[in-house]
Formats: structure tokens, sequence, C-alpha cells
């Protein structure tokens, strides 16, 4: 009841200032559009991280599963390009889209890590 109540005061304090007194806008409503993506791109680069996600769990199992060493090769080349592709998306949804949901900021993140470990890997020795 507490939670529900700080809840509504904090709603009412940040989302009172600009808004006409004719207009009302649920909090839900107002978090859908700074979370969620609100272009096609932003969409394809979320679906592309839940694609590189996706792959990453099943080779996982498979690598638990025993001596599967060979077969996690199949499963590299998809993880990258899903995961840059999914950067990429995200890069032209936030450049030439205006995308400003805050979820679109995944998939650059995801394309990040995936540019570093693979310059490690070329860069050191093992």
């Amino acid at each position: 009841m507490a939670c529900q109540l700080a809840l509504a005061a904090l709603t009412a304090s940040v989302y009172r200032g600009g808004m006409n007194e004719g207009e009302s806008q649920s909090i839900r409503t107002r978090l859908r559009r700074v979370i969620l993506p609100q272009t096609h791109m932003g969409w394809v680069a979320l679906f592309l991280v839940v694609a590189f996600l996706a792959i990453f769990q099943i080779s996982q199992m498979i690598a638990a599963g025993g001596d599967a060493t060979p077969w996690l090769a199949f499963f590299v080349v998809p993880m990258a390009v899903s995961g840059l592709g999914g950067g990429i998306a995200a890069a032209v949804a936030i450049a030439r889209r205006g995308e400003r949901g805050a979820l679109v900021l995944v998939p650059l993140l995801f394309a990040l890590v995936i540019v570093l470990f693979v310059v490690g890997e070329l860069t050191t020795q093992h």
C-alpha cells in the first residue's frame, strides 16, 4: 500500500509538468514511450538481440551435455551476426530514425561487447 502511494506521488510530481489541463496519460503509456522502441528498426535490433541470447543459450546447453566442441563452431557465426546486426540496426534506428526507446541501447551494448571480444581474441597471444 505504501509502495502504491509513493508511486502515485512520484507519478503526479514527475509527469504533471508539460501536460495541458485537458490531457491525461497514464504512467504505463508514458513509460511505454520512454522504454519501448518506437521505430521498426528499433524492434529489429531487439529481435536480433533476443536471437543472439537464444542461440547463446542453446550453445551453452549443448556444451554442458559433454564433448560437443565441433558442434559449438556452428553457433559462433550466427551469434556474431545476430549480435553485430542488432548493434548496427540499433545505431541506424538512433541516428537515422530518431529512436528514443531505452531498450534500443541494449543491442548497442551487445555489439560493443562482441567487438571487444573479437579484438581481444585477435590481439592477444594464447
